[in-house]
């Protein structure tokens, strides 16, 4: 049985293992622990995290918000340029990777404070 040999491409993301040798591949000592590390041509990379985006379904929020609250959202929204208001109103999601998302931070920690705008605020998905 032949010598399992670990395999990256040019700029260093890894192939695979085999016991031959695949066309356009640079052979490295060992594979890496993670399949995000890049070989930088001594050592593997350290693994990259990906960051979680909370999602936020909109009647999510609205049922988390008592009267009160949804009334103060309601205002500070109304307050918002016709553009804006259109964006969050039509929204099938809030999520915390989208350019408007500080704003919806920024206003729920104003109205709120910052402990009940993490309420609101919680992502919808199991896990997140």
């Amino acid at each position: 049985m032949s010598e399992v040999r670990y395999f990256v491409d040019k700029a260093g993301r890894y192939l695979g293992a085999t016991d031959g040798e695949p066309l356009s591949a640079y052979e490295v000592e060992e594979g890496p622990h993670h399949v995000s590390q890049v070989w930088n041509g001594s050592a593997w990379s350290a693994p990259s995290t990906i960051e979680q985006v909370t999602v936020v379904f909109p009647a999510d929020l609205w049922r988390r918000a008592t009267d009160e609250e949804a009334e103060a959202i309601d205002q500070a929204m109304g307050a918002q340029p016709l553009r804006i208001r259109r964006i969050f109103q039509n929204a099938q999601s809030y999520q915390s990777d989208d350019e408007l998302w500080p704003l919806l931070m920024g206003a729920a920690i104003q109205l709120f404070g910052e402990a009940r705008a993490a309420v609101l605020l919680e992502s919808s998905l199991p896990g997140a």
